[in-house]
């Protein structure tokens, strides 16, 4: 072969390797950077209060604490149904993000797990057993959907 072919063959093939690992990277990057934020918004939740009954508070101390509990438990529902939704769009919009699945980090899975837990703290109205074991439970399914 001709030393210019050489010459011409090397530069390409390092320009589209690049071009290559620039198109598989930086999706890959996003998804690490968005399990890394869910992980840390279910880290800051599994140890909010959940707001009492409302007919219980008696003093305006018991009052804002109240409303603050509720408030964070309308925030998390927000925070959640955002995330899951980024990780469903980010699945459905990058091939390379599925591949991830073979990894363990099932992106789909991940977003559905999410979106639950906002389902379930959207039914959140008062402190009680049944809703904590929701909470619990929905947590542990989104902290095993977003482990590698």
């Amino acid at each position: 072969m001709q030393w210019y072919v050489y010459l011409i063959s090397i530069p390409a093939a390092v320009v589209l390797g690049q071009a290559a690992v620039a198109f598989i990277s930086r999706p890959i990057r996003t998804a690490f950077g968005l399990r890394r934020e869910a992980l840390e918004r279910l880290l800051l939740f599994s140890g909010m209060p959940l707001p009492k009954p409302r007919d219980l508070a008696t003093s305006s101390q018991d009052i804002r604490a109240y409303d603050q509990a509720v408030s964070i438990l309308r925030c998390a529902e927000r925070i959640f149904a955002d995330l899951g939704a980024r990780f469903l769009a980010l699945s459905e919009s990058e091939p390379a993000v599925r591949a991830l699945a073979l990894l363990g980090l099932d992106m789909v899975e991940a977003g559905h797990a999410l979106i639950d837990l906002s389902i379930v703290c959207a039914m959140a109205k008062t402190d009680s057993a049944q809703l904590r074991h929701d909470i619990d439970r929905a947590l542990r399914a989104a902290d095993a959907a977003l482990a590698t």
